[in-house]
């Protein structure tokens, strides 16, 4: 059921712009990524209640594109540097400050950032191919190949043992399909999607027994469709709204 709703149109404190990703944190502060063009975009930090806390990151060439946030409030986040293949991989200690960035070249900052239980980031190489580097955004651990095309929009998720899904959108040559990678980037299962959709977001329990699709469940209707471990959509919808 839908318990509140806050925030307006616009840039002032508080107010949301072409949100992009968000994030909550285990004191159920919310982090939201906005970014519009080339040059404007940030993050906002909102308290439960709605009242904005902090807002940062308008400088940090495009961006933000994608953010992650850890439960003790830690916050990674993607920036592109314009139109070039370059990523800058920054981590901000619960708020404005920098703990850590890394340039990551040879990629465009465009897509999405998952970070799994070990520090270890999930990058799109806008080729088809999703990368995991270590925390320190350097060495590529492993690589999980869902297409040789050019798309920036797959969604990734990692559960406790590590195993990576990966969701094609619709939008995408040959989309919603559902990928299962085991840790070292070997395919386990590959599903085309369940009936229903277009889906456009993607999520797992710690266990992976359990998958949740966001997107159209019927006709004009939108919600999340729960999937079993063998990514068999169960008939009825999870959540309807």
């Amino acid at each position: 059921l839908l318990d509140t709703t806050w925030g307006t149109n616009g840039v002032a404190g508080g107010q949301l712009k072409s949100v992009i990703d968000m994030g909550v944190d285990a004191n159920k502060n919310v982090y939201i990524a906005e970014t519009e063009g080339w040059t404007s975009g940030r993050i906002e930090k909102i308290s439960p209640n709605g009242k904005q806390i902090t807002n940062w990151g308008q400088i940090l060439y495009q961006g933000p594109t994608a953010l992650h946030v850890q439960s003790s409030g830690k916050v990674s986040a993607v920036f592109a540097f314009g139109p070039q293949p370059i990523t800058w991989l920054y981590t901000f200690n619960s708020g404005e400050t920098v703990f850590a960035k890394k340039e990551v070249q040879g990629m465009w900052g465009l897509g999405f950032l998952a970070v799994d239980s070990a520090g270890n980031f999930y990058l799109n190489d806008g080729g088809g191919k999703i990368t995991k580097r270590d925390p320190g955004g350097t060495n590529v651990l492993a690589t999980y190949d869902v297409g040789m095309i050019n798309s920036m929009n797959e969604r990734v998720v990692i559960d406790s043992s590590y195993n990576v899904y990966v969701l094609k959108p619709m939008g995408d040559k040959d989309g919603n399909i559902i990928f299962k990678f085991g840790k070292a980037g070997n395919l386990i299962i590959k599903v085309k999607k369940p009936a229903g959709g277009p889906f456009y977001d993607v999520a797992v329990d710690p266990s992976g027994n359990n998958i949740y699709l966001v997107g159209v469940i019927d006709v004009g209707q939108g919600g999340i469709v729960r999937l079993t471990y063998k990514v068999q959509a169960i008939p009825k919808p999870y959540l309807k709204r």
